[in-house]
Parts: structure tokens; sequence; C-alpha cells
């Protein structure tokens, strides 16, 4: 079976998850070899695995977020990297949810 490397993190995830489930075994070291090979020569041949992926997704999400505050459904976007926090004030996310209830949701509006 061939592992690809996909767009969507659901298509990814098994990528990496199944053969992790199969540790130990040679069909898992193979699935999990290849999709590291692919991946890497794609990065090494300059192409993106996802060409534009991020935009595709922030328009998603957009459109996700207009549609539950058209139903009236109070939406709170938390754009951060959930992988690094360097760049992110360790107070800010607190600070930014604590405010969003007082304004949107314990307020009514």
């Amino acid at each position: 079976m061939p592992v690809r490397a996909r767009c969507q993190v659901n298509d990814s995830v098994p990528s990496v998850m199944i053969p992790q489930w199969h540790r130990g075994t040679t069909w898992a070291r193979d699935a999990a070899r290849a999709f590291h090979d692919e991946v890497a020569e794609r990065v090494s041949a300059g192409v993106s695995v996802c060409p534009r992926t991020g935009q595709a997704h922030a328009r998603g999400s957009y459109f996700t977020t207009r549609a539950l505050e058209a139903a009236g459904i109070p939406v709170l976007e938390l754009h951060a990297d959930n992988v690094d926090a360097r760049s992110t004030d360790g107070d800010a996310l607190p600070r930014t949810v604590g405010d969003w209830l007082d304004r949107h949701v314990l307020a009514g509006g």
C-alpha cells in the first residue's frame, strides 16, 4: 500500500499514525519511510506538498464563521501556532477568550 503526502490534515494523519499503531512491524517501517521520502523529495524539488492550502483553509474558515454568525451563534476565531508558542504572548489567549466571552456570550451580543 503506497503512502502518499496529502493536502488535508485528515488525509495525512493516517499516513503518520497508522504506522505508529503498527510500530515494530516491517510494514510500519516501510510506510513511515515512504511518507517521509515523498515529502522530502517534494521539499528538495521546491514543490509545495499542498499548493495554496492555507488560502483555501482561510476561505473555508471565513465562510464557516460567517454562516455560524448569521445563524446567531457566537464565534471566536483563534489564530495561533499550536506547534511553536514562541510567537505567542502567554497571556494573550486567556485575555482574548475572556474578552470575547464578556462581549459576545455574557452580554448576548
